[in-house]
């Protein structure tokens, strides 16, 4: 699959202003707050079919872009209804779909299985970043290709089954035409395995029980020096525009303020700017909920304030 193809920038540098450029299954989530927040979102999913959902959709993105402007912000140089199809959220300015043009993407072409309350709202966002078409069935559907009964799991075709949130994205990735070169490939697969393998137990502390207990992010780490040294240098991981690499990094980041309230990154002021710049993404929103957005947005706001 091929996908069209955008303008890349000239220089990978974190802009000055705001974040930089904005566009616009774990025990973790039984956390009461946590809970409560997956379950507002699921309303707001369904509410986004409609014209005030999207009226509500527009007026936050709006109010983050403001924010994002504001001087304080600069940059530093150095189980939701089965059967779903998430297309339909789309505002109005699009066609209610996200086929691609090129290969007429069949709706059914992609199956992902998940729900709102777990981890596979990530692969929503890449989809919805590549605007390709796809369907959500719940976990518990029947057709469900994971071995365990987990999710994320996904079904391309008629002979194609994957699972594991890192595997489906590179995947993905590779069907949208991001992974031409081995430059971009190596890139791809260093970070996204990165993150599943080194950034997941800095962010989620479990016990002998794989209960998640705690989060690495109240205390410093080299794995988040490093990081935050390299996000000095480079608006995205992925290279010239967002990519993979900044889907699978970010979406761990971006979990540890929903589920830990109070834990700050403003230690690593280039981490936050850049969790930023992904969260205020349109499709992040898509997928994840503007009232989730409109939170991170906040939190982060008060970590990069000042840097």
């Amino acid at each position: 699959m091929t996908m069209n193809k955008k303008k890349k920038n000239t220089s990978t540098t974190p802009k000055k202003g705001g974040f930089g450029r904005a566009r616009t299954t774990r025990t973790i989530f039984q956390t009461t707050t946590a809970a409560k927040m997956m379950k507002a979102e699921d309303d707001d999913l369904e509410s986004q079919r409609h014209h005030h959902g999207r009226q509500r959709r527009r007026k936050n993105i709006s109010s983050f872009s403001r924010a994002t402007r504001s001087s304080s912000l600069s940059a530093s140089s150095s189980e939701d209804n089965t059967n779903t199809n998430y297309n339909n959220s789309s505002s109005s300015s699009d066609n209610n779909t996200h086929t691609n043009n090129e290969n007429n993407t069949n709706t059914n072409e992609f199956i992902l299985y998940g729900s709102q309350g777990s981890r596979s709202p990530l692969i929503n966002w890449y989809l919805y970043e590549k605007e390709v078409q796809f369907e959500l069935k719940e976990p518990r559907d029947v057709s469900n290709p994971h071995p365990f009964g987990q999710v994320p799991a996904l079904r391309h075709k008629e002979n194609v089954e994957l699972f594991e949130s890192g595997a489906i994205l590179l995947y993905l990735a590779d069907k949208c035409g991001e992974l031409k070169s081995d430059e971009a490939k190596a890139n791809a697969y260093s970070w996204v395995l990165w993150a599943n393998a080194s950034l997941d137990p800095i962010c989620f502390k479990e016990d002998i029980n794989g209960r998640v207990i705690d989060t690495g992010i109240k205390n410093e780490t080299k794995g988040m020096r490093r990081l935050d040294d390299v996000l000095s240098k480079r608006e995205w991981l992925s290279g010239d525009q967002f990519g993979v690499a900044d889907v699978a990094v970010a979406a761990y980041l971006l979990y540890v303020p929903q589920f830990f309230q109070g834990v700050s990154f403003k230690r690593w002021p280039n981490v936050a700017k850049f969790m930023g710049r992904c969260c205020s993404r349109d499709s992040y929103a898509k997928a994840f909920g503007p009232r989730v957005q409109s939170y991170l947005i906040g939190e982060l706001m008060k970590d990069v304030d000042g840097n």
